[in-house]
């Protein structure tokens, strides 16, 4: 039975591993913007580096077209944060990455404890 366990652990492990490095898909980029695909939320994401050399890296949700500019960074991110878009993008965004995360950690968890007591008997 402990053995069942153990083998359910390592394969689910297997698979939320293969799950995360499912998940982002680049796109194109160019000096200040790189552009991500979050499959899992089905988003369009930019990341916005303001200067070369910082590491000062800001993820902007892409609800209204799918390309930024330096010019129209600030009024875009004026009217997200108006409309309260930017906020729910972020909090599914982040309740994914969260649920993802715990799994990984309980998988682990589970995997430690099964081992310790598959070698304690």
């Amino acid at each position: 039975m402990k053995f069942k366990i153990l083998l359910i652990s390592i394969l689910t492990l297997g698979i939320l591993v293969v799950a995360g490095n499912y998940r982002w898909e680049n796109r194109e980029s160019d000096e200040v913007f790189s552009y991500k695909y979050d499959k899992w939320a089905e988003q369009l994401w930019a990341e916005f580096t303001p200067e070369i050399g910082t590491n000062d890296i800001i993820d902007i949700p892409l609800v209204y077209g799918d390309k930024l500019t330096t010019k129209g960074l600030e009024p875009y991110l004026m009217k997200m944060g108006v409309s309260g878009e930017i906020v729910k993008l972020w909090v599914h965004r982040t309740r994914l990455s969260d649920a993802y995360t715990g799994l990984l950690i309980a998988n682990i968890a589970i995997i430690i404890l099964s081992c310790l007591i598959v070698k304690r008997k």
